[in-house]
């Protein structure tokens, strides 16, 4: 085994060394771990990751379990060791298992407190909800079940988590007896989705909880298509925001055609996305359309932007289309009532005045169609009526 004791001046120096490559502030080398500290310092590391290769065995059991956590406890504790291990080599087994439960403590203060997602269904057919995690977050033990028409279920989520939730719909066994959807079908064969995400076209719920600056982070998406008409209101949150947001109206009829999915009869099922249905860089953001600066709204993207302004419409609709609050439960409707009111909806706390609904008609003209293939007509039309904005009122 390699020895981790050097003499004081080296060990000040490889401190310094240490503490520039990992962006980890030199501070924590010195006194005791504490985890009130860990957890401000891991917020600000949430996207930045060394990787240290392990010296034994001992720590490479430590720094795993550091991954299970939080990728940014990697370098904290990493660089908390290794300075502990020079100061007493011969310690090495009690150090090690400070930090193991120092973790614990850690991933339990994390969750305490979970979120709540309260999933409701208003469509008048059944639908079938996914949830995916992201990358480096544990997949949740409920990743798909039935919701039926007018039925909600609430979902515990770790505060923790990042992913991705959307609806299923027209949904059945195949003649292998396989759970397959016609809309937002996941492939894994029956009802749980487990890991496996939504076959565009998809109107995605995204949520990071607890992301930079304690805040969750959370969007309706239709970068990956449309689906299903869907909300999503925070409650009991604090900081940030905390508005709604989501994509109220029913795009299927209104898509146009080039875009279209459609069943055997005729009848929408979906909307693709432009980069879906044609795969052209300067729909997808990609190669040379890659920066913001470059890939700009297409005419698709704008179908999809002034029906619902709230909601992500190309790879780099951010300003307009990211929520945050701290601390929230959520509501995730699917088919929610088309209402607008001001009490409920509001305006940005950051000045940007932006409706759920649009209400002007949109046409659409497309370079990909040709002489049959007619543009996009969205006609918006929707009643706000004394019902719906009392449903509004009970559910939020």
């Amino acid at each position: 085994m390699h020895s981790l004791v050097t003499e004081e001046e080296n060990s000040n120096t490889e401190t310094a060394r240490y503490s520039e490559t990992t962006n980890v502030p030199a501070q924590i080398f010195e006194g005791t771990i504490d985890s009130d500290s860990i957890i401000r310092i891991s917020d600000k590391q949430s996207k930045k990751r060394t990787s240290i290769p392990p010296r034994a065995d001992k720590k490479r059991v430590c720094y795993e379990a550091a991954e299970t956590v939080e990728n940014a406890m990697y370098e904290i504790f990493s660089a908390v060791k290794l300075r502990a291990l020079r100061r007493d080599a011969s310690n090495e087994r009690t150090l090690y298992q400070k930090c193991l439960e120092e973790l614990q403590h850690l991933e339990k203060l994390r969750e305490v407190n979970p979120a709540s997602f309260k999933i409701v269904n208003k469509c008048r057919h059944k639908i079938w909800p996914g949830l995916l995690s992201g990358a480096n977050t544990p997949q949740l033990p409920t990743t798909g079940f039935l919701l039926n028409p007018g039925k909600s279920r609430t979902v515990t989520i770790p505060r923790s988590w990042s992913g991705r939730l959307w609806g299923r719909a027209l949904c059945g066994l195949d003649s292998t007896r396989k759970f397959i959807c016609l809309s937002g079908d996941c492939g894994s064969g029956q009802i749980e989705c487990s890991g496996s995400g939504a076959k565009p076209p998809a109107t995605l719920a995204e949520f990071t909880l607890n992301g930079a600056g304690g805040l969750d982070f959370y969007d309706v998406s239709l970068v990956d298509g449309y689906n299903l008409p869907m909300l999503i209101v925070a409650k009991g949150g604090k900081g940030g925001n905390c508005s709604a947001t989501g994509c109220l109206l029913d795009l299927n009829g209104a898509c146009p055609s080039e875009l279209r999915v459609a069943r055997k009869d005729g009848g929408g099922v979906g909307c693709r996305s432009a980069c879906e249905a044609f795969g052209d860089p300067q729909y997808c953001c990609s190669g040379a359309f890659g920066t913001p600066d470059v890939c700009r709204p297409s005419t698709y993207s704008l179908f999809f932007k002034r029906a619902c302004p709230r909601s992500y419409s190309y790879a780099y609709d951010d300003t307009t289309s990211t929520y945050t609050c701290a601390g929230a439960d959520y509501v995730i409707i699917f088919c929610p009532p088309p209402y607008t009111s001001q009490k409920l909806f509001g305006e940005r706390k950051d000045g940007a005045i932006l409706p759920l609904v649009n209400k002007s008609m949109i046409y659409i003209s497309s370079v990909h169609a040709n002489g049959a293939s007619l543009s996009g007509l969205l006609r918006v039309q929707f009643t706000v009526s004394a019902a719906s904005f009392a449903m509004a009122l009970f559910l939020f």
